[in-house]
Protein backbone atom coordinates (compact mmCIF):
# COMPACT_ATOMS: atom_id res chain seq x y z
CA UNK A 1 0.00 0.00 0.00
CA UNK A 2 1.57 3.28 -0.86
CA UNK A 3 1.95 5.75 1.65
CA UNK A 4 1.01 9.00 0.91
CA UNK A 5 2.75 11.12 3.59
CA UNK A 6 4.76 10.59 6.56
CA UNK A 7 4.93 12.54 9.80
CA UNK A 8 7.03 13.31 12.09
CA UNK A 9 4.78 14.31 15.37
CA UNK A 10 6.83 14.21 18.30
CA UNK A 11 4.82 16.79 19.06
CA UNK A 12 1.73 16.07 18.51
CA UNK A 13 0.07 13.63 21.42
CA UNK A 14 -1.56 10.34 21.73
CA UNK A 15 -4.39 9.20 19.12
CA UNK A 16 -3.08 7.93 15.35
CA UNK A 17 0.38 8.15 16.79
CA UNK A 18 3.22 5.45 16.15
CA UNK A 19 6.72 4.81 17.46
CA UNK A 20 8.40 2.29 14.82
CA UNK A 21 10.96 0.60 14.52
CA UNK A 22 13.35 1.10 12.15
CA UNK A 23 14.63 -1.64 9.40
CA UNK A 24 17.61 -2.02 10.97
CA UNK A 25 15.47 -2.67 14.44
CA UNK A 26 14.11 -5.98 15.57
CA UNK A 27 10.44 -5.46 16.21
CA UNK A 28 10.39 -9.11 17.52
CA UNK A 29 6.56 -10.01 17.46
CA UNK A 30 3.75 -7.86 16.45
CA UNK A 31 0.27 -8.17 18.15
CA UNK A 32 -1.18 -8.79 15.45
CA UNK A 33 -3.75 -5.74 15.34
CA UNK A 34 -3.22 -3.67 12.51
CA UNK A 35 -3.14 -4.91 9.04
CA UNK A 36 0.66 -3.44 7.68
CA UNK A 37 3.60 -3.91 10.04
CA UNK A 38 5.86 -3.81 6.91
CA UNK A 39 5.20 -0.50 6.39
CA UNK A 40 5.19 0.75 9.77
CA UNK A 41 8.55 -0.93 10.99
CA UNK A 42 10.22 0.29 8.36
CA UNK A 43 11.86 3.85 7.79
CA UNK A 44 11.48 5.61 11.07
CA UNK A 45 13.14 4.99 14.62
CA UNK A 46 10.88 3.24 17.21
CA UNK A 47 9.24 4.16 20.56
CA UNK A 48 10.82 7.54 21.55
CA UNK A 49 9.94 9.15 18.13
CA UNK A 50 6.13 9.37 17.71
CA UNK A 51 5.09 9.40 13.77
CA UNK A 52 1.75 9.26 11.88
CA UNK A 53 1.28 7.20 8.73
CA UNK A 54 -1.08 8.34 6.07
CA UNK A 55 -2.28 5.65 3.91
CA UNK A 56 -4.37 7.55 1.80
CA UNK A 57 -4.44 10.99 -0.10
CA UNK A 58 -8.00 11.87 0.93
CA UNK A 59 -8.88 15.38 2.64
CA UNK A 60 -10.37 14.51 6.19
CA UNK A 61 -10.52 17.99 7.06
CA UNK A 62 -14.96 18.29 7.07
CA UNK A 63 -14.74 14.56 8.81
CA UNK A 64 -15.21 15.67 12.26
CA UNK A 65 -17.86 12.69 13.22
CA UNK A 66 -15.90 10.24 15.04
CA UNK A 67 -17.17 6.41 15.60
CA UNK A 68 -14.75 3.81 18.37
CA UNK A 69 -15.55 0.23 18.40
CA UNK A 70 -15.16 -1.11 22.18
CA UNK A 71 -11.38 -1.00 23.17
CA UNK A 72 -9.99 -4.91 22.48
CA UNK A 73 -6.93 -6.07 24.97
CA UNK A 74 -4.52 -7.74 23.40
CA UNK A 75 -3.28 -9.68 26.52
CA UNK A 76 -0.34 -12.22 25.29
CA UNK A 77 -2.13 -15.18 27.34
CA UNK A 78 -4.13 -17.64 25.51
CA UNK A 79 -7.81 -17.21 27.28
CA UNK A 80 -7.32 -20.96 28.04
CA UNK A 81 -4.83 -19.64 30.73
CA UNK A 82 -5.75 -16.69 31.91
CA UNK A 83 -6.86 -16.54 35.49
CA UNK A 84 -10.24 -14.97 36.31
CA UNK A 85 -8.58 -11.62 37.95
CA UNK A 86 -6.85 -11.05 34.38
CA UNK A 87 -10.26 -11.61 32.82
CA UNK A 88 -11.77 -8.99 34.94
CA UNK A 89 -8.29 -6.81 34.85
CA UNK A 90 -8.58 -7.06 30.70
CA UNK A 91 -12.09 -6.01 30.80
CA UNK A 92 -11.83 -2.94 32.94
CA UNK A 93 -8.77 -1.88 30.77
CA UNK A 94 -10.79 -1.95 27.34
CA UNK A 95 -14.16 -0.62 29.73
CA UNK A 96 -11.88 2.68 30.62
CA UNK A 97 -10.41 3.14 27.50
CA UNK A 98 -13.13 3.09 25.98
CA UNK A 99 -14.97 5.19 28.40
CA UNK A 100 -12.40 7.34 28.79
CA UNK A 101 -11.41 8.50 25.06
CA UNK A 102 -15.42 8.76 24.22
CA UNK A 103 -15.92 11.55 27.06
CA UNK A 104 -12.90 13.31 25.40
CA UNK A 105 -14.53 13.53 22.32
CA UNK A 106 -18.15 14.75 23.57
CA UNK A 107 -15.73 17.32 25.69
CA UNK A 108 -14.28 18.37 22.75
CA UNK A 109 -15.39 21.12 20.63
CA UNK A 110 -14.55 20.10 16.77
CA UNK A 111 -15.22 16.67 17.39
CA UNK A 112 -18.57 14.63 17.45
CA UNK A 113 -19.26 11.28 18.93
CA UNK A 114 -21.22 9.52 16.62
CA UNK A 115 -22.57 5.65 16.68
CA UNK A 116 -22.86 4.13 13.82
CA UNK A 117 -20.27 4.40 10.79
CA UNK A 118 -21.47 6.53 8.10
CA UNK A 119 -19.82 8.07 4.94
CA UNK A 120 -19.04 11.16 6.36
CA UNK A 121 -17.18 9.64 9.86
CA UNK A 122 -13.58 8.49 10.74
CA UNK A 123 -13.82 5.22 12.12
CA UNK A 124 -11.25 4.34 14.94
CA UNK A 125 -10.27 0.86 16.47
CA UNK A 126 -7.66 0.69 19.23
CA UNK A 127 -5.79 -2.17 21.04
CA UNK A 128 -3.98 -1.96 24.59
CA UNK A 129 -1.31 -4.17 25.02
CA UNK A 130 1.98 -4.17 26.52
CA UNK A 131 6.09 -4.44 25.09
CA UNK A 132 9.35 -5.22 26.41
CA UNK A 133 11.63 -2.84 25.80
CA UNK A 134 15.75 -3.20 25.94
CA UNK A 135 16.73 0.17 28.67
CA UNK A 136 20.51 -0.25 26.97
CA UNK A 137 19.35 0.63 23.35
CA UNK A 138 19.29 4.36 23.64
CA UNK A 139 16.93 4.54 20.33
CA UNK A 140 14.78 1.78 21.87
CA UNK A 141 15.07 0.16 18.08
CA UNK A 142 13.83 -3.39 19.86
CA UNK A 143 10.47 -4.60 21.50
CA UNK A 144 8.15 -7.30 21.63
CA UNK A 145 5.17 -8.13 22.48
CA UNK A 146 5.21 -9.69 26.34
CA UNK A 147 2.41 -11.07 28.68
CA UNK A 148 -0.19 -8.86 30.39
CA UNK A 149 0.70 -10.64 33.56
CA UNK A 150 2.77 -11.98 35.94
CA UNK A 151 4.49 -15.42 35.25
CA UNK A 152 8.06 -17.39 34.79
CA UNK A 153 8.70 -16.03 31.64
CA UNK A 154 7.78 -12.15 32.59
CA UNK A 155 8.25 -12.27 35.68
CA UNK A 156 12.28 -10.56 35.03
CA UNK A 157 10.77 -8.55 32.63
CA UNK A 158 8.69 -6.58 34.55
CA UNK A 159 11.29 -6.97 37.63
CA UNK A 160 13.42 -5.08 35.15
CA UNK A 161 11.41 -2.19 34.65
CA UNK A 162 11.49 -3.07 30.61
CA UNK A 163 7.64 -3.02 30.33
CA UNK A 164 5.47 -0.25 28.88
CA UNK A 165 1.83 0.06 27.70
CA UNK A 166 1.36 -0.38 23.51
CA UNK A 167 -1.01 1.31 22.00
CA UNK A 168 -2.23 0.59 18.27
CA UNK A 169 -4.65 2.69 16.53
CA UNK A 170 -6.48 1.95 12.75
CA UNK A 171 -8.64 4.95 11.23
CA UNK A 172 -10.87 4.42 8.25
CA UNK A 173 -13.62 6.30 6.13
CA UNK A 174 -15.99 3.59 4.67
CA UNK A 175 -13.77 1.06 5.45
CA UNK A 176 -10.50 2.89 3.56
CA UNK A 177 -7.87 2.92 5.86
CA UNK A 178 -6.57 6.18 6.22
CA UNK A 179 -3.88 5.68 9.00
CA UNK A 180 -1.83 3.42 11.29
CA UNK A 181 0.00 4.09 13.92
CA UNK A 182 1.60 2.11 17.53
CA UNK A 183 2.41 4.36 20.20
CA UNK A 184 4.79 2.96 23.56
CA UNK A 185 3.97 5.16 26.57
CA UNK A 186 7.70 5.42 27.07
CA UNK A 187 7.26 7.71 30.46
CA UNK A 188 5.41 5.47 32.51
CA UNK A 189 7.03 2.08 33.84
CA UNK A 190 4.36 -1.21 34.29
CA UNK A 191 5.65 -2.41 37.94
CA UNK A 192 3.42 -5.12 39.29
CA UNK A 193 2.70 -5.10 42.88
CA UNK A 194 3.29 -8.78 44.75
CA UNK A 195 3.74 -10.87 41.48
CA UNK A 196 0.44 -9.41 40.53
CA UNK A 197 -0.39 -7.21 37.48
CA UNK A 198 -3.92 -4.48 38.78
CA UNK A 199 -5.61 -1.86 37.00
CA UNK A 200 -3.55 0.38 38.96
CA UNK A 201 -0.46 -0.26 37.96
CA UNK A 202 -1.92 0.12 34.34
CA UNK A 203 -3.74 3.35 35.03
CA UNK A 204 -1.15 6.15 34.84
CA UNK A 205 -0.09 4.99 31.20
CA UNK A 206 -3.61 5.10 29.87
CA UNK A 207 -4.86 8.75 31.19
CA UNK A 208 -1.32 9.70 29.60
CA UNK A 209 -2.46 8.36 26.71
CA UNK A 210 -5.74 9.80 27.02
CA UNK A 211 -5.36 13.41 28.33
CA UNK A 212 -4.19 14.80 24.84
CA UNK A 213 -6.08 11.85 22.58
CA UNK A 214 -8.60 13.81 20.72
CA UNK A 215 -5.67 16.59 19.26
CA UNK A 216 -4.28 13.71 17.10
CA UNK A 217 -7.72 13.15 15.36
CA UNK A 218 -7.50 17.00 14.58
CA UNK A 219 -3.95 17.06 13.71
CA UNK A 220 -4.90 14.19 11.22
CA UNK A 221 -7.79 16.03 9.51
CA UNK A 222 -5.37 18.96 9.20
CA UNK A 223 -2.41 17.20 7.91
CA UNK A 224 -5.15 15.94 5.37
CA UNK A 225 -6.64 18.70 3.88
CA UNK A 226 -2.98 20.06 3.06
Amino acid sequence: MKIHAIFNAVALGSLLMMSGCASKAVYQEQTGFLDDYETLISGSSCSKDQTIYMYSAQDLHDFNKVTIKPVKVISAIPESEQTQEQKKLYELISTYVTYGLKKAINEDTTLSLEEMPGKDTLDLELAVSVVEVHLNDENWNQCSKTALGVNVVTYGVYLDDAVRVLIESRISTEETLQAQSMQIIKDHVIRAENNTLIFENVKPALDAWLKDATKSINTIRELSAQ
